[in-house]
């Protein structure tokens, strides 16, 4: 499915329609069994429908990208695994680039194919490449800043409790801001 976003003034990407994807993930992780699995059932799902709502990616096959993705960071693929999982990934990006040369979408990928490839100024191979490695680098660090957020407000339950508290949507995104300082995946690669 295709849908328009913006970006607000402040650099933030806005797109309302993401509020029914996160209620949508959060109703079937709290109706699912116990104990849960908040990253395979809530940060993953929201993670993958938003990168592929902002770029373009057909939801149909969002799981099999992400695993495609996974196999290719692996330390545990062989090189053989990684190397074939990243030409299907190269494959499905070249051919999202070729679909929307044929009829653009309102999308980041539509966007760009639209600006930068169609007028010449990037080519195919190259535009599938950099849609390749904002996909990969879009869902998995925001997954993981889902869970470890949430961790960090489980570990402290007087700022959950504070956040629990906040009405002012200002207040909300600056908690939000500084939990994203607290908790960062760049941490992990120390």
């Amino acid at each position: 499915m295709r849908r328009s976003w913006s970006v607000s003034e402040n650099g933030t990407v806005e797109s309302p329609q993401w509020k029914p994807t996160v209620d949508a993930a959060l109703d079937a992780m709290l109706a699912g069994p116990r104990p849960v699995d908040l990253m395979s059932a809530f940060a993953l799902p929201v993670a993958l429908q938003v990168i592929g709502d902002l770029l373009g990616v057909p939801q149909e096959g969002a799981e099999a990208l992400h695993v495609l993705s996974r196999t290719v960071g692996s330390r545990a693929s062989s090189r053989e695994e990684a190397t074939a999982a990243l030409m299907a990934l190269d494959d499905v990006f070249l051919r999202l680039v070729e679909d929307n040369l044929r009829e653009p979408g309102d999308t980041l990928i539509g966007r760009v194919v639209t600006e930068q490839v169609a007028t010449g100024k990037l080519s195919p191979p190259d535009a599938a490449s950099l849609f390749h490695a904002l996909y990969y680098a879009g869902h998995g660090p925001s997954a993981y800043m889902f869970g470890l957020g949430t961790l960090a407000l489980l570990i402290h339950p007087e700022q959950l409790a504070k956040f629990r508290q906040m009405e002012d949507p200002a207040a909300i995104t600056a908690a939000v801001q500084e939990l994203l300082r607290f908790v960062n995946v760049s941490h992990l690669a120390r």
